[in-house]
């Protein structure tokens, strides 16, 4: 039994998905707050009985819980007597069914698309271009200070945002698996096929990229750079440089994907100007040919010729409502927290590399263990005790990377409550949020061996080449195009090498993760929730990838 203590009453989850590694204290902050006012403003415009997720620091692994509107925090689920009298008489359930009972009739996450669409993401983009304008190298300490305190209030902006469209990106497709999953008898996975091609962003085809490939197209000599680069960084340097409209295009992809944290919300993680390597390789997969992206019409047709005919036309209407909300599953953490952490990492290390000079710190890199109040009093007066401070928090982080957590702190877990405890208002918006739910983090339970390791196949097709283990953006360098990546799980970040792949295989997430929607819109096999591939398959291996069956074989 471990001895860790919970970090309040209830149970508390461990989330190695969006936190593989103990977070900073920037980041740990801007979670447990921000994230959580985005995600209990969201929840309420829907009905949806979970008011938000609540995390906390655990030596610095980030532990979540979920937040039930009118219960206690950390409340376990009440017997079925005692949920059915609070849903008549508690004010604040009574208050979410009455807006779900209305929430398939106004269909919010319309007005919330749009709204993304047409006025949040353009404001996000320039919000992250000006504080991209600021020269780091040339601020003074107070402007570099102040700059990091923009850099961090951004960051918790677009956390905030991240959690008002947490709800709205899913819901609709959770509504679609629940209602298919009846009229089918279908898988997630088979139903969620129909799904491809409506999140042109998960397959990185965004307008930064296709301008950049349209540019290297028109322009032979600079392409040809791209295609003999022998140094990453020179290449990509030398093509930000240009004066013609490669280099416009070159400088604007840079500055949205080059800047985004490839792997977790935290200015910890790399961006990708720091793995230059992914950047050219992927980049010369593009201009190849790999552009990815299977028609789905065939899926649709698969999916709907199971549903029985007085129900065709409702299946119409579920399944283009999921199609609409699908973009900004991926675009709300692409054009904000991502971004915003790359953007702050970017200020942060400039802090750390003048601290450093200053013998205040070992490396650039301690600076991301500062809080944001620090950085004025350490740049501007160089003091000691803060810097001392730091160099501590820093060490036990890295320390605590070696720990293994466990998965769960607090009571086991207890089982939500079931559809028919509720209020016959709020059956379609709880049916609704478990499908996702379960879509997204329910692993595969088929049992894996030294040979076969199954899971559950989310994207058509066969593929044989070399496994290559990786285990965050460290190792994106040793991946060569037509790997096979073997990882824990994936974010919308690693859009950056998915040209070099051949298939996808993945311990964590169900049919609606990252990995699953990113395989089915580049068009790759892909295999999700293998629970143990990483531990099974050696790194190097030749693998034979189904895409269908959910298996991965070791071929030799």
């Amino acid at each position: 039994m471990s001895t860790t203590k919970p970090p309040g009453p209830g149970t508390w989850e461990l989330d190695l998905t969006h936190f593989p590694r103990p977070a900073t204290p920037i980041a740990a902050r801007i979670y447990a707050t921000s994230f959580a006012e985005g995600f209990r403003e969201g929840s309420a415009r829907y009905g949806v009985l979970l008011d938000y997720l609540a995390y906390a620091s655990v030596d610095g692994w980030m532990y979540n819980q979920p937040v039930v509107v009118g219960a206690p925090r950390g409340a376990g689920t009440p017997p079925k007597l005692v949920f059915q009298v609070l849903s008549r008489v508690h004010p604040a359930i009574r208050a979410r069914a009455r807006i779900a009972a209305k929430t398939f009739e106004t269909r919010p996450w319309r007005h919330d698309v749009s709204r993304w669409h047409d006025e949040v993401k353009p404001a996000r983009i320039r919000a992250h271009g000006a504080l991209l304008a600021f020269d780091v190298r040339a601020g003074t300490d107070a402007a570099l200070a102040a700059h990091v305190a923009a850099c961090v209030e951004t960051f918790a902006e677009s956390a905030r945002i991240h959690g008002a469209l947490t709800v709205p990106s899913m819901f609709p497709a959770g509504d679609f698996i629940a209602h298919a999953m009846e009229w089918t008898g279908l898988t997630p996975a088979q139903i969620l096929a129909a799904l491809a091609e409506s999140s042109p962003v998960s397959a990185g085809r965004e307008p930064a990229r296709e301008a950049l490939l349209g540019a290297l197209r028109a322009h032979p000599d600079a392409s040809r750079e791209l295609e003999l680069a022998s140094d990453p960084r020179e290449t990509l340097e030398s093509l930000a440089r240009r004066s013609d409209d490669a280099g416009v295009a070159a400088r604007a992809y840079f500055d949205t994907v080059g800047y985004r944290a490839l792997s977790g919300y935290d200015v910890s993680e790399p961006y990708g100007l720091e793995v230059p390597f992914v950047m050219v390789e992927g980049l010369r997969a593009l201009m190849a040919g790999r552009t990815g992206g299977a028609p789905s019409s065939a899926h649709v047709t698969a999916v709907r010729d199971r549903v029985p005919d007085a129900h065709r036309d409702a299946f119409d209407a579920l399944l283009e409502e999921a199609r609409a909300a699908s973009s900004i599953r991926d675009e709300r953490v692409l054009f904000n927290d991502y971004w915003s952490a790359g953007v702050a990492r970017r200020a942060l290390l400039e802090v750390g590399r003048r601290l450093t000079e200053r013998g205040l710190v070992p490396s650039s890199e301690h600076a991301t263990a500062c809080v944001v109040e620090e950085v004025a009093p350490l740049l501007e007066r160089s003091d000691r005790a803060i810097a001392a401070a730091v160099v501590q928090r820093f060490d036990a982080r890295r320390k605590a990377m070696g720990r293994d957590m466990p998965a769960h702190l607090g009571p086991p877990p207890s089982p939500p409550p079931a559809a028919a405890w509720m209020p016959a208002s709020m059956r379609r918006v709880h049916a609704a949020t478990a499908a996702v739910m379960a879509a997204i983090f329910q692993d595969s339970t088929a049992p894996s061996d030294r040979t076969l390791v199954r899971g559950i196949g989310v994207s058509p097709g066969t593929y044989a080449g070399s496994a290559r283990v990786v285990r965050g953006p460290h190792d994106f360098h040793r991946l060569r195009p037509g790997d096979v990546l073997v990882t824990r799980t994936t974010s919308p970040t690693f859009n950056v090498v998915l040209p070099l792949l051949g298939a996808i295989v993945t311990d964590r997430g169900g049919a609606l993760s990252h990995a699953a929607i990113v395989s089915r819109e580049f068009g790759i096999p892909g295999v999700v929730g293998c629970r143990e591939a990483t531990s099974l398959i050696p790194d190097g291996t030749r693998v034979r990838v189904d895409g269908v069956s959910g298996v991965c074989e070791l071929v030799t």
